[in-house]
């Protein structure tokens, strides 16, 4: 009996500590538990701006570097496009939802390819390399804009979504962390002594 009571007094315990973890209803401005643990959220957000950035900041240099060294100006263009893509899911990816980052990433980048073949379709580009008189005459889509225009909603939504959840996604990471619990065997000190038992164990 007095075991049972340890264990329940251990259980009760845990619960009354973990619980300021697991409550959402704090103010948005009020410093919670959710701030503190094996993820900053401070962090999350500094991974997915900064990453942003910089491969803004790469594709913006490789455009400038065109007309002195091509190659130079093609690695860096196309390892922006890869950072800028990715980085807006950066966060997400350090906060371990890497399911999220996938998805994100993957809808950001079928936005892009929406965008390209959206001007294409709507100004097209003469790839005829014959006589100019041979070569027929290519006509626009307004498809193409509408297309276009869904290829950069997708492309912004999803990169402003990445952008602002990013310290929540930590949260969540904390939240995830805090309501781990796990049970382990110890021993307990009975009226004869030490008797097996049971406590949880975790990181609250």
């Amino acid at each position: 009996m007095r075991t049972c009571l340890l264990l329940t007094a251990a259980l009760l315990t845990t619960v009354a500590t973990a619980r300021p973890a697991l409550a959402d209803d704090a103010p948005a401005t009020a410093i919670t538990d959710d701030d503190h643990g094996p993820k900053s959220p401070a962090t999350a957000t500094a991974w997915a701006v900064g990453t942003t950035l910089a491969g803004a900041g790469l594709f913006l240099a490789g455009g400038a570097l065109v007309d002195h060294d091509e190659d130079a100006a093609g690695a860096a263009m196309s390892t922006g496009l890869v950072l800028g893509t990715i980085g807006p899911s950066a966060g997400h990816i350090y906060a371990g939802e890497t399911g999220h980052a996938v998805l994100s990433t993957a809808a950001r980048a079928a936005g892009g390819v929406m965008m390209v073949t959206g001007v294409f379709m709507a100004d097209p580009i003469d790839l005829c390399f014959g006589p100019a008189d041979s070569c027929p005459e290519e006509e626009g889509n307004d498809t193409g804009w509408l297309i276009a225009a869904a290829g950069v909603a997708l492309v912004a939504g999803t990169t402003v979504y990445d952008l602002v959840d990013a310290p929540r996604a930590a949260r969540r990471a904390n939240r995830r962390a805090a309501a781990r619990a796990v049970v382990v065997p110890t021993a307990v000190r009975a009226a004869d002594g030490l008797a097996p038992g049971m406590a949880f164990a975790g990181t609250f």
